[in-house]
């Protein structure tokens, strides 16, 4: 099962009506992953904010 599922998320606060955060998490199930055959990716973690007006 390890090899075929490949745990990923995302989680947002809204810190205001007009600003969030949100952090997202590819693979934390694994060190390394395959996106494709060809290719290999370590786990990946993503903080972005941003404001709406």
């Amino acid at each position: 099962m390890n090899d075929v599922f490949t745990l990923s998320g995302r989680a947002t606060y809204d810190i205001t009506d007009w600003w969030n955060v949100t952090i997202s998490a590819v693979a934390f199930n694994h060190k390394t992953y395959n996106p494709s055959q060809a290719d290999a990716a370590e786990r990946q973690a993503y903080l972005t904010t941003s404001f709406r007006w």
